[in-house]
């Protein structure tokens, strides 16, 4: 199962959200980290995830600016790996991939790939949603991979 994978991604692309992560500070208050995290999305399910989550990647340091807990060279060096190619398969599996229709990922390109790899294995649905798909559409992507492991 592939949640709106972040493979074969464009180079410039990566690039520039890897130079954005390396900018990134602290923030004044956990609201103003809040909104960063939801990254502009009006979605009510972003919202809410993200206020769920957000308690615990913050730290407080003793300026009293709070920042996300993540090592910013390892979110860089993700961003590279993002830019490699869809990798070639030693066995072919059954595979459903749940692309983002709202995120710029799961290119045709990328399911081109895929699908020359794994034919008829392959299993595609698309969500109406950002990259996070288990925080925008939680109880659909439970149902599909319920459903696609049965």
């Amino acid at each position: 199962v592939l949640l709106d994978p972040a493979i074969a991604g464009d180079a410039e692309l990566m690039r520039a959200k890897a130079t954005e992560v390396m900018g990134r500070g602290g923030h004044a208050t956990e609201r103003v980290a809040l909104v960063e995290r939801i990254d502009g999305s009006a979605d009510p399910a972003v919202r809410e995830a993200a206020e769920l989550e957000i308690v615990h990647p913050l730290e407080r340091r003793d300026d009293g600016t709070f920042w996300f807990r993540y090592d910013k060279a390892a979110a860089v060096a993700a961003f590279g790996e993002i830019c490699q190619p869809v990798p070639e398969l030693d066995e072919p599996r059954p595979t459903l991939v749940v692309a983002a229709t709202r995120a710029p990922f799961v290119t045709p390109e990328v399911l081109d790939a895929l699908g020359a790899q794994l034919g008829d294995l392959l299993e595609v649905v698309e969500l109406d949603c950002g990259h996070m798909v288990m925080w925008e559409r939680l109880d659909e992507t439970v149902e599909l991979v319920d459903g696609f492991l049965d």
